[in-house]
């Protein structure tokens, strides 16, 4: 007789495979999470729909405060950020392991991790004070200062995140300036710094990297900018704005204060008499009536979808070991989930693997993902290999190109889209235009301001190109920053040099002079007759003249023709001219590339098409080009 299937035996069975799925995850993505969408932030927890829509509240009113503060200021950060909300300890614990691994360690309230494509914050719900998130809100107040200024003073940097960190936020009104009372107290048991010593504070200075964030140096940016912003002499004087202004222009801290706050030494007892006051203003911002929207949308998120992106989180935080089990708990229940195969890249890219990287966002593409980023990866994968093909180098402008109509605002996008088309000769303009916007987008990295400054020499606009390389001498602040910076300035200096060299060449060669000048530095090589007497009488092959002194010119390639026995000539699109240069035996020319670039491939010199390149050659006439190449490097 066969047996009878019940209905209790099915549930029983379906019971056990949903306890044997749960025990493969961490607890914390088997409980059930919310995600709430809100104009500027996802937030995503297990504490509950209701707190989640309270995270949202506050976050926008931060940025409506911030906005309201500083209207001329961009807010628009590019990169998204997702707040993920732990109902407790519990899930803190499985989140952030790193910081109940040792004894006594401190455990946060929360944390602000940046990423590749994504910038998270963690934060724990079930915490009483009076600002439990006080670092996150001075996090993000560093990320919306960095967006706009190419260089913030570290005092003001710290000081405006402190400031604006402490508020106090309820959707009737926020307040900032309250007083933090490790600060206060601080500033009242210790001498303040002289104010030339505050403005001279740098990333590397000791003042700066003390272990204790309540020391003196962040007490007193805080007690200044709190007295910059509320005083009333300040308001009256904008003392701030005039700072900021004089600042710009002389690129010296000391001289902007001088001009902006007089003596300082007078300047420096006002502030101490302000910090020994018994009372402090506060600023009240009223949010504006459409800061928040009641029609936040919400969504559960699957078992899967939470393993993935914890386990894309983790990864980030380098913790690859916990984000691979989350990862693969994710991959047993949904394989096909784009955003799946999103964070496998993410940790694969952490991990240091491109090729596994570009294969997981690749998938990602094929399965359909409205993600900016795996466009954003793969594009940027494929402008490492520009110059191999012209398919390959079409890819990677369509995959950035891609990324940036999703989003728009995301920097790091058009730098990659530009270091694409510069390789392009007939696409330099559209390459200058996108690190251009990189720039905007962000202020403060002057990887792109260095990248902008010499697309600027590409395209011949000098005197920009010098104006811009000044720009960033002024606004190096670091010992690295400044190194970048001069050696930035020296290119330029060079280039502009090279360039009038060569424009005075070229002019000499269209004025068709046939008078050749034999220098003493220079050989003169003659052809043999067939009876083995000297031709070098009238009616005789030209005469080669080889100046031994190399001369150097930039370009891209717009032409490479491989000859016999190694001979190769390349053809450079510069300054509007066609200008040609030749190798009779490429094993003697030294080639080097640029870091991060590829090597050019030797056996197949046609691939070299669209390359940046610097010649080093020594001059010649009588030939159909200008020198033979001594040295080739490709940027």
């Amino acid at each position: 007789m066969p047996s009878k299937v019940t209905t209790t035996g099915v549930f029983m069975v379906l019971f056990c495979v949903v306890c044997m799925f749960l025990a493969s995850v961490p607890a914390m993505a088997a409980d059930n999470w919310v995600e709430v969408k809100c104009p500027h932030f996802t937030v995503v927890g297990n504490s509950g729909e209701k707190d989640l829509r309270k995270i949202c509240d506050q976050f926008e009113l931060f940025r409506a405060m911030f906005h309201s503060s500083f209207p001329g200021l961009q807010f628009e950060t590019g990169t998204p950020i997702e707040i993920i909300a732990a109902k407790n300890e519990a899930t803190m614990k499985e989140l952030l392991p790193d910081l109940y691994e040792v004894k006594g360690h401190t455990h946060a309230a929360g944390l602000y991790q940046q990423g590749p494509t994504k910038n998270y914050v963690i934060l724990q719900m079930n915490l009483e004070g009076d600002r439990p998130y006080h670092v996150l809100y001075h996090e993000y107040t560093h990320t919306l200062v960095h967006l706009n200024f190419f260089h913030v003073p570290v005092w003001l940097d710290e000081g405006l995140a402190e400031y604006l960190g402490n508020a106090s936020i309820d959707k009737k009104e926020v307040r900032i300036g309250l007083i933090p009372e490790g600060h206060l107290y601080v500033l009242q048991q210790n001498r303040l710094l002289p104010i030339e010593t505050l403005l001279s504070v740098d990333h590397n200075s000791p003042y700066y990297n003390e272990a204790n964030r309540t020391s003196v140096f962040y007490a007193e940016s805080w007690a200044l900018v709190h007295y910059l912003m509320l005083s009333e002499k300040s308001r009256q004087e904008h003392l701030l704005a005039k700072f900021l202004d004089a600042y710009a222009k002389t690129g010296d801290q000391i001289v902007a204060a001088k001009l902006a706050f007089g003596d300082l030494k007078k300047f420096g007892d006002t502030l101490d008499s302000y910090t020994r006051q018994g009372n402090f203003f506060n600023g009240i911002v009223k949010p504006p009536t459409d800061a928040l929207d009641k029609n936040y949308a919400s969504r559960t998120l699957s078992h899967a979808e939470v393993s993935t992106l914890l386990g894309e989180f983790l990864a980030i935080h380098g913790r690859p070991k916990e984000s691979r089990e989350l990862l693969d708990a994710a991959a047993k229940e949904e394989p096909n989930s784009p955003a799946l195969h999103e964070a496998l890249g993410l940790a694969a890219y952490r991990a240091g693997n491109w090729q596994d990287a570009t294969k997981e966002m690749e998938d990602a593409i094929r399965l359909g993902t409205t993600s900016f980023a795996p466009y954003y990866m793969v594009g940027t994968q494929m402008a490492r290999g520009m110059g191999r093909s012209e398919d390959g180098d079409a890819q990677a402008i369509e995959n950035l190109d891609k990324a940036i109509k999703l989003n728009p605002h995301f920097a790091p996008a058009y730098d990659a889209l530009a270091r694409a088309l510069r390789n392009s000769p007939s696409q330099l303009s559209r390459a200058v235009d996108a690190e251009l916007q990189a720039v905007k987008l962000d202020s403060s990295n002057m990887a792109y301001a260095m990248n902008f400054t010499f697309l600027l020499l590409a395209v011949n606009r000098d005197a920009d190109a010098e104006a811009m390389a000044e720009r960033i001498e002024k606004a190096a602040s670091t010992e690295a920053e400044k190194r970048m910076a001069e050696q930035a300035m020296e290119g330029v200096k060079d280039q502009i040099a090279r360039k009038k060299r060569e424009k005075e060449m070229m002019a000499a060669m269209q004025n068709g002079s046939q008078t050749e000048t034999k220098r003493t530095d220079s050989l003169n090589v003659a052809q043999s007759t067939p009876n083995g007497e000297s031709n070098g009488a009238q009616g005789a092959a030209p005469k080669v003249i080889v100046d031994r002194a190399p001369s150097v010119v930039d370009g891209a390639i717009s032409e490479a023709v491989c000859g016999q026995e190694h001979e190769i000539t390349i053809t450079l699109g510069t300054s509007g001219q066609a200008l040609r240069y030749h190798a009779a035996d490429l094993d003697q020319v030294e080639i080097v590339e640029g870091p991060g670039r590829p090597a050019p491939e030797m056996a197949n010199c046609a691939a070299w098409k669209g390359r940046l390149v610097r010649v080093w050659f020594q001059r010649q006439s009588g030939k159909d080009y200008l020198g033979e190449i001594t040295k080739l490097y490709f940027f």
